[in-house]
């Protein structure tokens, strides 16, 4: 399960890919003498390899074959090549294909190869454990434990000096990811193990990690209590033990940070995460209280600056959320001037305080540094926003434009805030293209679709509105929003009621607390003569989000109902929010109100 708390990212620090085993076995092939035509099966377009044998030919491929997203085929030319060459190494690398191809069952097949030929592999041991608990085999789970123990606690480093139980800690964890009835299951075979590491906090806290994530929360913190008083100096442990308790104890949780803070008042890391408990908590001051020291005490300690204003962020302290963030980012590059920081959710936060202050030029700016990833479409959305309020219309249609070219999974988004943006400027007919050419694009689209009908209606086309609706709506007969524009298009028009219900009464059940929805019910159940559920429908609607144009609604259901005293006040109310509302003069009449 996923920190609640606290969550690492460091991309000055992010492990760097090892070297490709590629560069190595070229070198072996050099000295071939012939060229070896495509290996059966080979995908389309390789390139032609020297034969020096066909392990070495096999192993190559493989390497090639993963890194063009092959990782099928790459599975089956390691797997060989291990079997004939009886090589842990190459079956760890079938293992790795495997797992890239996301099939779990040729990840035990190399897994069992693997562990064969280097019991010493945890990456072996604990795919063959898992798949053990995962299939209900606890007898082969107990063996395979039984088998590492011997190995592993045994085993001594480069110093000579072993670290029994250093395993388990590590092996407990891998179980966290099973449905919770097989982890249950796992802590059943797991705990007569952990009962042979007493002394150790790192195997406690596995063990109450596990159990959180079976659903026992509450044994799951008492249990991550005990463990770190075993070690009650390890902050990292620490940390563990507190996002344990979080869910099942928050007083044990804030209990066991504060303690801890009183010991080692400069522990930046624990306190960092003293400020995420308390922003959790609704404790603003005091959490930013707690981010401010983090902050302070954070030496070198780059994480804490970002952490500190993701913290700022969430609290809308526009001002420490810019200081932390941009000195994260600034040292982040002093430290490593080539890290990529184009996928890095930060510049969305640091986009949302310079629009706050309304620096759109800033704003538009750190939109801009994120460029991939999956908030490259919001940034790009954003930046528009920031150019467009900052009096660049043309520069932002044309960072929309680009954007469809980059992210093409995107488009039918893009070219929607394009068209809202033309739409807003006063440009309906170049908005009117634009959907035109989005359907062009992508005539299937429902998002698409809707979106044209939407904007039909906008420019006052009902026909062609409801032609497009009626389209999305023979792909998609459960789309929810388009069966609620349909239908309120009718009863807006007032005709094909029965028709209309049946729509409504879809959309409804499919999202009955939605206020567009209960509008139009309400709207429909005025249509009908239906006034009393007229005005339940459109005053539930109300309730969940004030709209001049429901409100209106309302008022004309009371002065039909012959409630003038609602209708009145309501009618007031409406003037307070959108005195140059377009019902405004009509509801006067209505009322018999002058103006």
């Amino acid at each position: 399960m996923d920190r609640v708390l606290f969550n690492e990212f460091h991309p000055a620090a992010m492990p760097r890919p090892a070297v490709s085993l590629l560069c190595s076995l070229v070198l072996l092939a050099a000295g071939a003498a012939s060229a070896m035509p495509g290996m059966k099966g080979m995908p389309p377009g390789h390139p032609k390899v020297m034969r020096g044998d066909i392990t070495t030919f096999e192993v190559i491929a493989g390497d090639i074959a993963r890194h063009r997203g092959e990782p099928g085929f790459a599975y089956d030319a390691y797997m060989d090549a291990a079997r004939r060459e009886r090589s842990a190494e190459l079956a760890g690398q079938a293992w790795e294909a495997a797992v890239q191809a996301q099939d779990s069952g040729r990840m035990v097949e190399a897994a069992k190869l693997w562990y064969e030929l280097d019991p010493l592999s945890a990456g072996a041991l604990n795919t063959l454990l898992v798949d053990a608990v995962k299939q209900g085999r606890p007898k082969d789970a107990e063996k395979l434990l039984t088998e590492a123990a011997g190995r592993f606690d045994a085993r001594k480093d480069e110093k000579g000096k072993a670290d029994p139980g250093a395993w388990f800690a590590t092996t407990a964890r891998i179980f966290r990811g099973l449905p919770p009835n097989r982890v249950r299951d796992a802590v059943t075979i797991l705990d007569p193990w952990a009962a042979k590491y007493p002394k150790r906090a790192d195997v406690g806290i596995a063990m109450a990690q596990l159990r959180r994530t079976a659903g026992d929360r509450v044994q799951a913190c008492r249990a991550a209590e005990k463990a770190i008083a075993l070690d009650p100096k390890n902050s990292s442990l620490l940390v563990e033990a507190a996002d344990i308790c979080w869910q099942g104890d928050r007083t044990a949780a804030f209990r066991m940070l504060n303690e801890h803070l009183k010991r080692r008042p400069k522990d930046a890391d624990v306190r960092i995460v003293l400020a995420r408990a308390l922003e959790r908590s609704g404790e603003r001051a005091k959490a930013l209280e707690a981010a401010e020291r983090a902050v302070k005490d954070a030496g070198e300690n780059l994480r804490i600056y970002q952490n500190a204003g993701q913290i700022a962020a969430e609290l809308n302290d526009v001002e420490r959320t810019t200081r932390w963030l941009t000195e994260y980012v600034k040292r982040v590059r002093e430290e490593n001037p080539a890290v990529d920081l184009s996928r890095a959710e930060l510049w969305l936060q640091l986009g949302n305080a310079a629009l706050t202050k309304r620096d759109f030029t800033a704003a538009a700016r750190y939109y801009r540094e994120l460029q991939a990833g999956p908030f490259a479409v919001q940034a790009r959305l954003r930046e528009a926003v920031a150019l467009s309020d900052g009096g660049k219309t043309e520069e932002a249609l044309q960072t929309l434009r680009t954007a469809r070219t980059n992210l093409k999974l995107d488009a039918p988004v893009l070219f929607s805030a394009e068209a809202s943006l033309l739409m807003e400027k006063g440009r309906a007919p170049e908005a009117l293209e634009v959907m035109n050419a989005a359907l062009e694009a992508h005539p299937t689209d429902p998002e698409i679709l809707y979106e044209a009908a939407m904007l039909a209606q906008e420019t006052g086309d009902s026909a062609l509105s409801e032609k497009r609706l009626q389209t999305l709506l023979s792909m998609n007969p459960e789309h929810v929003q388009a069966n609620n524009a349909l239908g309120y298009l009718w009863v807006e028009q007032n005709r094909n009621l029965t028709e209309a219900r049946a729509l409504l009464e879809k959309a409804y059940r499919a999202d009955p607390l939605n206020p567009y929805i209960l509008d139009s019910m309400g709207w429909l159940c005025y249509r009908e003569g239906r006034l009393r559920a007229a005005r339940e429908f459109v005053s539930a609607s109300l309730k969940k989000l004030y709209d001049a144009e429901v409100a209106a609604h309302l008022v004309i259901i009371l002065q039909k109902s012959g409630d003038q005293k609602a209708a009145e006040a309501t009618f007031a109310e409406l003037l307070e929010h959108d005195p140059e509302h377009p019902t405004v003069a009509r509801l006067r009449e209505l009322l018999g109100k002058k103006p």
